[in-house]
């Protein structure tokens, strides 16, 4: 039995601790990021047509680390995320739903995600002029922009 209070001889072998320095473990390591040619996030981008929006961005399992909307016409729209390998035509469930206010000056918004929003089948979009996850509403010709930032 040993108190709480003694001492007991140790040694170390085999695996050691590598700590920063000279300073006990408790200190915070210094990481610096170095920018890369590759490997990098990757882009799918639109601008709106005269139609509902609906775009497979990736056929199979992936992560949405960010999104990025912005509207100038005068009322909102509505983006929503599938777990899909096709686009969606307004019957299946949507994953993430978003609004992008409608503001003439622009409105918008960006969502980020850190460590990625997880999709097992696919990544797939839908953006139209209504609220409800099964609208058929077009939207107006190049007045909503919208980024997908992904892997």
């Amino acid at each position: 039995t040993i108190a709480t209070d003694d001492v007991v001889p140790a040694s170390q072998s085999g695996t050691w601790t590598v700590q920063p320095g000279n300073t006990p473990n408790t200190s915070a390591w210094l990481v610096q990021d170095v920018p890369a040619t590759a490997g990098g996030l990757l882009l799918s981008s639109f601008l709106s047509t005269a139609a509902v929006q609906s775009t497979s961005v990736k056929g199979s399992a992936g992560m949405v680390y960010a999104l990025e909307f912005f509207n100038i016409s005068a009322t909102p729209v509505y983006v929503r995320l599938y777990n899909k390998a096709t686009t969606s035509d307004g019957s299946d469930t949507p994953v993430w739903r978003g609004i992008v206010p409608g503001n003439t000056a622009g409105a918008g918004f960006v969502k980020t995600w850190d460590k990625g929003l997880a999709f097992g089948t696919g990544i797939a979009f839908r953006c139209t002029g209504a609220i409800a996850d099964a609208d058929t509403t077009a939207l107006a010709a190049n007045v909503i922009i919208g980024t997908i930032e992904y892997k």
